[in-house]
Order: structure tokens, then C-alpha cells, then sequence
């Protein structure tokens, strides 16, 4: 129940700023991987080349 109060925190806190930036799912997933996983989302952040492909 924790991680869930965190999450909507933390969306109610960056949706408005984002919103019309991102796409709403990506960034919900991509706050589940900060609080559940803050090592991926760290190794996400700091090497995005391993994760994305080039255009």
C-alpha cells in the first residue's frame, strides 16, 4: 500500500508539468521502475543507448 501512495504521489506531483509531453503509460511505468526499481531506472537514466534504438 506504500509504493502505491508514493506513486500517485509522485504522478499527482509531475503530471501537470509533463502533461501533453508524455505519453501517460510510459510515465507511470517509468515511475513503477523508480520506486520498485531505482537501480534499472538509475542504468536507464545514465545509459539510455543500451535501451533505445537510434533513428
Amino acid at each position: 500500500m506504500r509504493d502505491v501512495t508514493r506513486l500517485s504521489n509522485s504522478l499527482l506531483l509531475n503530471l501537470n508539468s509533463l502533461l501533453g509531453e508524455v505519453d501517460f503509460l510510459d510515465l507511470l511505468k517509468l515511475e513503477m521502475l523508480r520506486i520498485k526499481y531505482p537501480t534499472v531506472y538509475e542504468l536507464l537514466y545514465k545509459k539510455p543507448m543500451y535501451f533505445l534504438k537510434a533513428q
